[in-house]
């Protein structure tokens, strides 16, 4: 409208008819008086500062949200971490005991082969007292297994359920790493059974 007026104001002054041009110059000056006046320019700033504060509070809050998200998201991963370090720790416990049976039980074989062979006449062990020594052993050796291989399946079950429930590409990584190993521990005692049976035929045979 201020626009309006000036170009009225213009085009009755161009045109030499005052009077008309007055008119519109009054009301040219009215308007931009009551638009531009110190109140409103006040007012404005008054809004913009309130506008500014707002918009200032709200950057503050979500800013403050964002680092709450943050820090859940690391105390879960922390969390997390800790968690596979304990799998992975219980992983390597379990794979030391079954070491060390195998390895307990191969050298006992070996050393009760060498006595059979060099003191036959003063041992003279049945075959029935010798097969049932090795079943005592291997049930004991199953049992071990056993257990160790629920562990597994425990450990496994729960990196399911932890791959279904946690997002986080470290941590589905650490998931998929201890799924792996204990995979390969499962596979590690399949070829333990097998080393255990022809043992154990060998010396039926005997």
């Amino acid at each position: 409208m201020i626009k309006i007026y000036s170009r009225f104001f213009q085009m009755y002054n161009k045109v030499k008819n005052h009077e008309r041009a007055s008119f519109y110059q009054q009301k040219y000056i009215a308007l931009k008086d009551s638009v531009y006046n110190e109140e409103l320019t006040i007012n404005l700033m008054k809004i913009e500062a309130d506008y500014q504060e707002r918009e200032n509070r709200a950057k503050i809050a979500a800013q403050e949200q964002v680092l709450r998200l943050k820090e859940e998201i690391i105390n879960g991963q922390q969390i997390l971490n800790i968690v596979a370090s304990t799998l992975v720790l219980i992983v390597v416990a379990f794979s030391i005991v079954l070491w060390r049976n195998y390895t307990r039980k191969k050298r006992a074989n070996i050393i009760l082969d060498a006595k059979v062979k060099s003191r036959t006449a003063e041992l003279e062990l049945s075959r029935d007292v010798l097969i049932t020594a090795l079943s005592s052993r291997n049930m004991l050796i199953d049992r071990a297994v056993s257990d160790v291989k629920e562990a597994l399946s425990t450990m496994q079950g729960l990196c399911v359920i932890g791959l279904k429930d946690v997002s986080d590409p470290t941590a589905r990584q650490y998931m998929h790493q201890l799924e792996k190993t204990s995979h390969h521990m499962a596979t590690g005692l399949q070829s333990l059974f097998h080393i255990k049976d022809q043992i154990v035929n060998a010396h039926i045979r005997k």
